[in-house]
């Protein structure tokens, strides 16, 4: 009779195992932290214009043509704060143009993903920064050859009087990508 209760008390037990593992014993962990995104504004001028030298037009009495170049695009990677935006400005920061010219910078439209701005209109360049795109929001313009807003040089005449035959002029336009409103 102990033989048999035994054998009773251990298939007892054994089937009390077997539903353990029969309905299936789980636990969980978690794991908690912090997410944030930085502000951010990183800014990219991708190619160079060549040199922008007027030269005698085709015919005497006529006007000196403008020397352009619109090989030159700003790319650039903006994050910022809800209900602000950036702004594109350009300068001459150093060198400076012959006299009795003006230097000119049209910016085109601006392409790529998100709120990338609306290009201004022609501004004309000088030591004081002028907003060549506006309305910058969180975007990216995109790195390739081609990608974000182009920049036209344009170098005309504004005094005739006032030419004179130089030297090739270095000129350094700086660009900043800055807070606006």
């Amino acid at each position: 009779m102990k033989q048999l209760l035994s054998l009773v008390a251990i298939s007892g037990l054994m089937a009390l195992a077997t539903a353990a593992f029969a309905t299936g014993v789980s636990t969980t962990a978690t794991s908690s932290f912090n997410t944030d995104v930085n502000e951010m504004a990183v800014l990219n001028i991708a190619g160079y214009p060549g040199n922008l030298v007027l030269g005698a037009p085709g015919t005497g009495g006529t006007t000196i043509d403008n020397a352009s170049d619109a090989t030159t695009y700003a790319q650039y990677t903006s994050v910022i704060a809800t209900g602000k935006t950036r702004i594109l400005d350009a300068k001459i920061s150093a060198g400076s143009i012959p006299a009795g010219t003006t230097l000119k910078l049209t910016a085109g439209n601006p392409g790529g993903t998100g709120n990338v701005g609306t290009k201004a209109a022609q501004v004309t360049l000088t030591g004081t920064a002028a907003s060549i795109v506006t309305g910058i929001g969180s975007c990216n313009t995109g790195t390739g050859d081609t990608d974000g807003t182009n920049l036209s040089y344009q170098l005309s005449v504004s005094a005739i009087g006032s030419l004179v035959k130089t030297a090739l002029n270095n000129v350094t336009v700086t660009f900043t990508l800055n807070d606006g409103a």
